[in-house]
């Protein structure tokens, strides 16, 4: 298939209006269309709107969609319109890739050959794209295990086939072509013999190679032994990024031969992280180890995704390697090669800044029963007016801390407020220690054992160094979203549940899957206040989903609309065999949840479209 096909869903934008169509919304200028090449391909067709999905990705449509879709007035206008788009943008051209020039026209008339194949009628007048279907369903018994004869040999799908590789875009690809004359072949359907096309069209060409940019950082010459990881790991660069400026290919297939060269760009180089062979690897263990956070880490490598869902793919690939600090950033190659360069000692100037003093406390002890303040008045001539309303930093404590906290505290279930330190780094699951060193404001009351360190209410204290202290044992590598079980309400297991809409039984089942300490089906005996819990997953594979699944779909938010039926329908699947895979379902599919994964596909049963 002609790469720049995708395009077509990109200018897919338009509107129907009562039984019309747009399926080009083009901007001018746009390329070197014209604008009446542009006008025409904006114009509406006199068709209904479901045109536009019909068809792709190798859905079956249902009777009333061909119904709808599939008509006389439908194919006269959809005709009229390609005519007026090859008449008129016969000499524009575009391109997606910089490398291929392809016709405009190529937009209209892979709508029409589309169309064609999904309304293609048998002898009896039924639609061939119906006859397909039903016989696909009709074997699709769930104890199939083979493509059923009557569907590979079926008249209607040979048909489809000879409709596609007739038409002026179809007649060029060769694989199309090939596949008819293997299926008329196998099936003895020899009667139904291609015919040649008088003219052919050349919908793309390829355009001149640009030039290469030179290296904007150090070359480095391929020595023998080198491969991607190795020169990555050596030269501080993500894998990623080494392929992206050196044009490699995936898996580094073009890799150069020794005495060959490599660009390192300065602006990507940083310290480097090879994924461990074992996929042992999660972005919490490698953030955590590097001392940095989740974010950062997904940032710097943007190949991971946004939710860290590319890492047991990645990690897979026979183990590539990651930015653990900013690329382009101060990392120091330990082992450079020799140098002749010089180098060149810049002046800095620095600046201090002399910060604006809280009030000071109105004691220098607290009672161990009861807390009393004063509230000393800041003054509306201060730098900051409105801190009055905001709980400032304890002095000295660290900012660049996950979890600030103020005090109190309510400890394993208590109902007395405490702000002892040994109370408050027990409740967030640290030690007294790490308290104090990330709050020094605390060390000078600090005697044996904590118990004459208190905190002072109305200051935050930084509770938490990463998002990785106290996580609930066992917490599931595909959380997305950890929260704290804080003081308070939401430091109970009903209230927690309820505040991030987890309370429904489902839910509750849910919770409990990404975070099995918790045994939550029960009375929440495990959860524990101040410790960290999962509320929100992605590529979550719940338990009791088919083994041997080899094809799956990530439920967004977006699916839930449609339910199950329109996950079914993308993949060819019956009800039965969807919940069969994926018993967390149920059968009535009040189990879909979005970020889970459901298998739809096995090797033996690969399923359609997606």
């Amino acid at each position: 298939m002609l790469s720049a096909l995708p395009l077509l869903a990109l200018l897919f934008a338009g509107h129907a209006y009562a039984q019309t169509v747009n399926f080009m919304n083009i901007t001018a200028p746009y390329q070197n269309f014209t604008t009446t090449c542009i006008g025409i391909l904006n114009q509406a067709v006199a068709c209904d709107s479901k045109i536009k999905l019909a068809g792709r990705a190798g859905a079956f449509e249902s009777d009333a969609t061909l119904a709808s879709v599939c008509t006389a007035s439908c194919t006269n206008a959809l005709t009229i319109w390609a005519r007026r788009v090859s008449q008129v943008c016969s000499t524009s051209r575009y391109s997606t890739d910089g490398k291929t020039s392809v016709l405009a026209t190529f937009l209209a008339q892979g709508i029409v050959e589309t169309y064609s194949a999904l309304c293609l009628q048998d002898k009896q007048g039924k639609f061939c794209h119906a006859v397909v279907r039903d016989a696909f369903n009709s074997a699709d018994s769930g104890t199939a295990t083979t493509i059923a004869p009557s569907i590979a040999c079926n008249t209607c799908v040979a048909s489809i086939l000879s409709t596609q590789a007739q038409m002026p875009i179809g007649y060029g690809q060769t694989q199309l072509r090939n596949q008819y004359s293997s299926l008329t072949s196998s099936c003895k359907l020899s009667s139904m013999a291609l015919t040649s096309l008088a003219t052919t069209t050349t919908w793309a060409t390829s355009l001149p190679a640009t030039p290469t940019p030179s290296c904007a950082g150090q070359t480095y010459t391929v020595r023998a032994g080198d491969n991607c990881r190795t020169v990555s790991f050596s030269r501080g660069i993500s894998t990623v990024s080494l392929l992206t400026a050196n044009n490699l290919r995936a898996y580094c297939a073009n890799f150069p031969q020794p005495g060959g060269t490599l660009c390192i760009p300065t602006a990507r180089v940083c310290k480097p992280y090879q994924l461990k062979a074992d996929l042992s690897d999660t972005c919490h263990s490698i953030a955590r180890a590097a001392g940095i956070t989740w974010t950062q880490l997904v940032s710097w490598n943007p190949e991971l995704g946004e939710y860290c869902e590319a890492l047991p793919a990645l990690a897979a690939g026979a183990g590539p390697v990651l930015c653990i600090s900013q690329p382009g950033g101060g990392w120091t190659n330990p082992s450079p090669d020799p140098s002749t360069s010089t180098t060149t000692s810049y002046s800095e100037t620095y600046f201090t800044l002399t910060p604006t003093p809280f009030p000071a406390k109105a004691s220098t002890s607290l009672p161990t029963t009861a807390v009393t303040t004063t509230t000393t008045a800041i003054a509306t001539t201060a730098l900051f007016p409105m801190a009055g309303y905001v709980e400032p930093f304890a002095n000295g404590s660290i900012l660049d801390c996950h979890l600030h906290r103020p005090p109190p505290v309510r400890l394993n279930g208590s109902l007395t407020d405490s702000y002892l330190c040994a109370d408050y780094a027990a409740f967030y699951g640290i030690t007294l220690a790490q308290l104090l060193e990330w709050n020094p404001s605390l060390l000078e009351q600090q005697t044996s054992g904590g118990s004459g360190c208190y905190l002072w209410p109305g200051e935050k204290y930084c509770a938490q160094r990463d998002n990785s202290t106290g996580l609930a044992p066992g917490m599931t590598g595909a959380c997305v979203d950890m929260r704290v079980a804080e003081s308070g309400a939401r430091g109970e297991c009903e209230g927690f549940l309820a505040w991030y809409g987890l309370a429904d039984a489902k839910g509750r089942e849910a919770f409990g899957e990404w975070n099995p300490s918790v045994h939550v089906g029960g009375d929440c005996a495990g959860f524990r206040p101040g410790r960290t819990y999962c509320v929100a997953v992605r590529g979550f594979r719940a338990k009791g989903t088919f083994k041997d699944c080899s094809r799956w779909h990530l439920l967004q938010r977006e699916d839930l609309a449609g339910g199950c039926g329109a996950v079914e329908a993308r993949y060819g699947l019956t009800h039965g065999r969807f919940v069969a895979w994926n018993p967390v379902l149920g059968n009535d599919c009040s189990g879909l949840r979005v970020g889970y994964e459901y298998c739809v596909g096995t090797p033996l049963l690969p399923g359609t479209g997606g």
